[in-house]
C-alpha cells in the first residue's frame, strides 16, 4: 500500500479521474431527455400576472388580467385595458406572434395545463383561452380556443365595437377574452440556485481524491 502511495501523484489519481469522467459521460448519454415545458409562470410585471415562452424568453401577460378576484371586469373597455398594459411596458401583439406561441402548444388534452398558466388567477374556470390581437387596421384578430377543441383558431372582430364601446356587453369578458400582449426583454427575476453539472461533480471528486492521496503520501513519509 505504501508503495502505491509513493508513486507519482498523477499516476495514482489520473486513472481514477478518467474512470469517474467516463462514468459520468456514459450516464449522461444513457439518461432520457425530459421534455421542457413550453410555457411557465413568470414574475408579475407592472401589476400584471405573466407567463413565459421558454423557447424564446418572451413574456406574455396572463389573459385574465382584466378581471378582479371576484371575476368582475377591471376596465371600462378594451382600449383602457390595452393602455394599461402598454404603460407597464407590454406591446399589444399582432396575430403572427400569437400563432408563433400557440403553434408550439398542441391543444388536445392540454387545455387545463395551459389555462392554469395563461390564466393563473382563474385557470380552467373560464373554459376559454382567448385573446385579442392588433391587426393594424379596423379589424382585430381574436385568437384562442376552448376546452373541447383540438386546435387554435382565429377570427376577425370589428375594432370600433370592441375598443371604444363602454356598454357592458363589450367590456372585457370571458367570451371575448383578454389581450395578447408581450415583453421581449423583461427584468429577469432572481435566478434559481445553480445545480452543479455531473462533470463538475466528477472533477470536484477528483480534486478531493488528489488531496487525500497527497495527505496519505506525506503521512507515509513521516
Amino acid at each position: 500500500m505504501f508503495r502505491f502511495l509513493s508513486r507519482p501523484l498523477s499516476h495514482a489519481v489520473l486513472p481514477l479521474c478518467s474512470a469517474a469522467l467516463a462514468a459520468t459521460i456514459g450516464a449522461l448519454s444513457l439518461a432520457p431527455v425530459s421534455a421542457q415545458a413550453a410555457i411557465v409562470e413568470y414574475a408579475d410585471i407592472g401589476g400584471f400576472r405573466t407567463f413565459q415562452d421558454t423557447s424564446n424568453g418572451r413574456v406574455w401577460a396572463d389573459l385574465d388580467n382584466y378581471l378582479d378576484t371576484a371575476g368582475n371586469p377591471l376596465f371600462v373597455n378594451y382600449g383602457a385595458y390595452i393602455a394599461a398594459l402598454q404603460s407597464a411596458g407590454f406591446s399589444w401583439s399582432y396575430g403572427g406572434a400569437v400563432y408563433g406561441l400557440l403553434n408550439t402548444l398542441p391543444l388536445a388534452g392540454n387545455f387545463s395545463a395551459y389555462a392554469s398558466i395563461m390564466q393563473s388567477e382563474f385557470g380552467a374556470n373560464i373554459e376559454l383561452i382567448r385573446g385579442i390581437t392588433d391587426t393594424g387596421g379596423p379589424w382585430l384578430g381574436q385568437i384562442g380556443n376552448n376546452s373541447s377543441a383540438t386546435g387554435w383558431t382565429g377570427q376577425a372582430t370589428l375594432s370600433a365595437t370592441i375598443l371604444n364601446s363602454t356598454a357592458n356587453i363589450d367590456r372585457p369578458s370571458a367570451a371575448l377574452g383578454g389581450i395578447w400582449a408581450y415583453i421581449d426583454n423583461p427584468q429577469a427575476p432572481p435566478p434559481a440556485a445553480a445545480v452543479p453539472e455531473p462533470t463538475s461533480l466528477a472533477l470536484a471528486a477528483c480534486g478531493l481524491l488528489a488531496a487525500g492521496v497527497a495527505r496519505r503520501r506525506l503521512a507515509a513519509r513521516a
